[in-house]
Parts: structure tokens; C-alpha cells; sequence
């Protein structure tokens, strides 16, 4: 995005808005907008193939995709549950608990929040390498895949880095005090070079 040109700042949280478990529970979790481009489709596909549960929470964006494409998958399988748009202490419940978030998104994702929120939480992240995948994952490359088939692979295999490991990763890189002090950086910056133009004019 940009080709690199310009600034950039990365996302933040406050992580003591992010409940930490190293207790993990026996299920997946898929957190996202239902649309196809965020890779729904996969996640239950990688569901399929390692015979594990996955929970699915998010809100429909399109009807006509979850009605034709999605629900048919999920009732054939017990092992998926679709609990809807899901915030507060449900939320920060499935995050904690979960073994792993499934992140196979299939478009140039700037960001993907939910990553580092899940990584807060302890919660290993096993993602497509698309769009800020690759930046947001640096630390734990290992777990980027390039296809869904490598994404089954480190399922089954299972082998995930310490969940304290994974939230000080975040609070090393992505707070919501690191995120203001580099637009601060930058606005300041800007009001520099505005103030020597106008010193020269």
C-alpha cells in the first residue's frame, strides 16, 4: 500500500483491555465479517480437513453467500458452531480460549486487528501470507502460510509459541501508546517543515 512511500503507523490496543489465558480449549476460532474475500470459506474448510472444532463469530455482510455457501457447510457439521457478531466478555472469552485463530484472509488486508488482539490474549494466529500479514506476523513467521493446504499442516501438527511469548510480542510492537506517540512524530514533522517553509518565504 503506498509502495512504501510516505509514513505508516500501525494499529494499537490498550492490552489491559485483553483478558490473557495460557489454558487453552479444544476449538478454532474464526473472528470476522462474513464475506467471502476474509476467508470464511477456508476456515471451514480447514475444519473439514483436520476433523476439529471451529467457532465462527462475526456479522453476515452478505445473506445470499451465507445462505447458499456457508449455513449448508455448517449444518452438515457438528463441529461448527456460528454464534453471529459477539463483543464484550464473549468476546474477549472466545479469543482467550481459543487453541488458534484462523486468519485465511484472500484480500490485501491493510491491517487485521483481530491478529494482535487475539495475540493479546495469548492466542496463537495461523494466517494467510496476504496483504500486512507478513508485517503483523514478523515474529512468529513460522506460522504464515502461503496456501490453505500449509494452513492444515500447522493445525495438525500444533505446535504454537508460548502465549506469553505472543502478548509480549504485541505489547512490544502494536499498543495504543506507541500507535499516538508515532502520529505525534509525524504531525510534528509536518508542522516543522511548514514552519521553515514559511521562514524561507
Amino acid at each position: 500500500m503506498g509502495k512504501n512511500r510516505g509514513h505508516y503507523v500501525y494499529n494499537g490496543l490498550n492490552p489491559n483491555e485483553y483478558e490473557f489465558s495460557d489454558k487453552k480449549r479444544n476449538y478454532m476460532l474464526f473472528m470476522g465479517r462474513i464475506l467471502r474475500e476474509k476467508g470464511v470459506l477456508q476456515a471451514i474448510e480447514i475444519t473439514e480437513r483436520t476433523n476439529k472444532k471451529l467457532i465462527i463469530a462475526g456479522p453476515i455482510k452478505n445473506k445470499m453467500f451465507f445462505n447458499n455457501e456457508i449455513a449448508p457447510r455448517i449444518r452438515r457439521n457438528p463441529n461448527i458452531n456460528f454464534v453471529g457478531p459477539i463483543g464484550g466478555k464473549n468476546r474477549q472469552k472466545l479469543l482467550k480460549y481459543a487453541s488458534c485463530l484462523l486468519f485465511p484472509t484472500l484480500w490485501e488486508e491493510p491491517f487485521g486487528l483481530v491478529m494482535i488482539e487475539a495475540m493479546a490474549c495469548g492466542t496463537p494466529v495461523i494466517a494467510l501470507k496476504r496483504g500486512a500479514v507478513p508485517e503483523v506476523m514478523a515474529g512468529f513467521s513460522r506460522l504464515i502460510c502461503r496456501s490453505v493446504s500449509e494452513m492444515v499442516a500447522k493445525v495438525k501438527e500444533g505446535k504454537y509459541p508460548n502465549p506469553a511469548v505472543l502478548r509480549r510480542y504485541v505489547i512490544r510492537r502494536f499498543t495504543t501508546s506507541q500507535m499516538t506517540t508515532k502520529y505525534l512524530q509525524i504531525y510534528q514533522k509536518v508542522m516543522n517543515i511548514n514552519q521553515q517553509k514559511a521562514r524561507i518565504r
